[in-house]
């Protein structure tokens, strides 16, 4: 398929209010740029009349595509199906319940332009319940100082990537949210610009306190990936040595014990030193077979998170 400027992609699920006004103002911002440009929409098992709406929009504007999931798998599947459609040189993601301003667009071509590889949105000025505003700031808080990284919004779904830069992302369960994260750790170039941030008119918010706990979960296993995916014996190793220096420590006080007491008792110390000799033993060894089977993990099949019913190109 013939390659675009700009591939816009929009998840949506149970968003029958919002799709139409949002097509609408996409393809007038888009137009004005006079670059060529596709819209994909996800629709990700809604029950509403979603489908029907991007039927009809599909019917309408040439430049709208629609891929329909057979069930709700969530976020990340719905943007890794869309990476693997979207033609464009420059990738976009934005939310489907007109919160995202597509007005903002044009600043992320240009930063994008600049040499940038991810421009991410900063909703500086957030316009949603304390429920979502709260959880959100805690989130960024605990992603800043676990990740390491300065993005004052990193939730926050209005992205624009360089195509090539997705090559190197393969996102699962609900990861999306760590995209600056992967490639911060992997030297690309990021930037981050305040956006526009709408109220919802329409519909309801798919996220709430739950889906934050289990996105701090989800962030310590990747902070945790990224440490040492590529160097397990770095974190077997070191709990293996750990282990080694208190066996050694207790041996050397039961010696200067023996010693001053002139007897060797075998007591729970000893024991204990033998079982961090042991589990230590087996971590390093465990580090050592790590290694040699990430080769394997790297160069095997990936397996798609998600299941197409049916498309519209």
């Amino acid at each position: 398929m013939k390659a675009v400027a700009y591939s816009i992609i929009v998840p949506v699920y149970n968003e029958q209010e919002n799709i139409e006004p949002l097509t609408h103002q996409l393809t007038e911002v888009l137009t004005k740029t006079g670059k060529t440009y596709e819209i994909i929409f996800i629709d990700d098992g809604s029950t509403d009349n979603s489908f029907a709406i991007l039927q009809k929009l599909h019917r309408r504007y040439q430049t709208v595509k629609v891929i329909r999931f057979r069930r709700n798998f969530s976020k990340t599947p719905a943007l890794m199906a869309g990476f693997n459609w979207a033609r464009g040189k420059v990738i976009v993601t934005m939310d489907g319940d007109l919160q995202n301003d597509p007005k903002d667009l044009p600043r992320f071509f240009a930063k994008i332009k600049e040499g940038y590889d991810l421009v991410i949105g900063w909703r500086r000025q957030r316009d949603d319940p304390i429920s979502k505003t709260i959880p959100t700031i805690i989130y960024n808080i605990l992603t800043r100082w676990v990740s390491k990284t300065h993005l004052h919004d990193s939730n926050c779904g209005f992205k624009a990537f360089r195509s090539e830069v997705l090559r190197d992302i393969d996102l699962y369960g609900e990861m999306h949210r760590y995209i600056p994260a992967f490639l911060g750790a992997q030297g690309y170039k990021i930037a981050e610009i305040k956006v526009i941030h709408h109220k919802r008119r329409f519909g309801k918010s798919k996220y709430g306190f739950f889906r934050m706990l289990w996105g701090v979960s989800d962030l310590l296993y990747v902070q945790f990936w990224l440490d040492y995916s590529t160097k397990p014996i770095h974190f077997l190793g070191s709990i293996g040595l750990i282990q080694y220096g208190l066996a050694g420590l207790i041996i050397i006080e039961q010696i200067i014990k023996a010693v001053i007491d002139r007897a060797l008792t075998l007591g729970p110390l000893l024991m204990l030193a033998v079982l961090f000799t042991v589990t230590g033993t087996l971590c390093i060894l465990f580090g050592f077979l790590a290694e040699i089977q990430i080769r394997t993990f790297f160069t095997g099949s990936k397996t798609k998170t998600y299941s197409v019913k049916q498309t519209l190109l």
